[in-house]
């Protein structure tokens, strides 16, 4: 990883994403996580969990999909999210 931002809900991840979907957002349409328009699952479940390992992120599984935290409801009128 090169840049964790400070909002990382709003602007680090995709939340409807897996863990393992958005270890790949900048990648996902070069090989060796796609081949031919297709992505490669099993690839990006290795890379996902080398990652969790290598960062030692907390998670039950790469494919688990993210969700907003508790305490984080949408933000009225700008369309992002705040603390409660």
């Amino acid at each position: 990883m090169a840049h964790l931002p400070e909002d990382r809900i709003k602007m680090g991840i995709v939340l409807p994403f897996s863990v393992a979907g958005n270890m790949i957002l900048h990648e996902y349409n070069h090989a060796p996580y796609a081949r031919g328009g297709f992505l490669s699952f099993g690839v990006i479940s290795n890379h996902a969990r080398d990652l969790v390992g290598k960062f030692d992120v907390r998670t039950a599984s790469v494919d688990t999909r993210n969700r907003q935290p508790v305490g984080w409801e949408p933000a009225e009128g700008r369309g992002g999210t705040r603390a409660r």
